[in-house]
């Protein structure tokens, strides 16, 4: 990941809350690799801090080996932000069947990550490409009005479901 923040002038924004003894080691690790001036830690973002970083990104990265759902990824969608995940984040079979984000395996995290944001952030019309598609999968996937049909739906077919499980009256 150095050697590919070095080469394209790459800024890591490292986003969230988290253990502040974690958070120091990961500082300390940024500036042994030399990469303080290219690792921000921004903490945990809210309202227009958290819309602005977002939609000043190229590449949304979440390596979590464990989300339901990710709203962080949803978010990075609505403004066409690819992404790039593991298959621990629940969503991501939406994700790469689009094409709207890269899969990394958990096996090879680091390279992977390096690898596809790489990829991304030196293909301007393959990453074009993908904005596109991410904008795409959110409308269709990710909108509140969207969400809503879709838990209706769900709420209507449990009802039916009980609805037909109950005993016939007879006569």
């Amino acid at each position: 990941l150095g050697n590919l923040m070095d080469r394209m002038s790459v800024r890591l924004l490292m986003a969230g809350g988290g253990d502040q003894n974690y958070v120091e080691e990961l500082k300390q690790l940024a500036g042994g690799l030399g990469l303080s001036e290219c690792v921000h830690f921004l903490g945990l973002l809210t309202g227009d801090g958290k819309w602005s970083a977002l939609a000043a990104s190229s590449v949304f990265a979440l390596p979590s080996l464990q989300e339901n759902f990710a709203i962080g990824v949803a978010e990075a969608l609505q403004l066409g932000v690819p992404v790039l995940i593991t298959d621990k984040i629940n969503i991501w079979r939406e994700i790469v069947d689009s094409g709207a984000g890269i899969l990394f395996r958990e096996e090879s995290l680091e390279e992977d990550l390096a690898s596809h944001a790489a990829a991304l952030l030196s293909d301007e019309l393959g990453r074009r490409d993908m904005v596109l598609k991410a904008r795409a999968l959110a409308a269709r996937a990710y909108t509140w009005p969207v969400s809503a049909q879709k838990l209706c739906a769900y709420y209507d077919a449990i009802v039916e479901t009980r609805l037909n499980a109950m005993p016939k009256k007879v006569g």
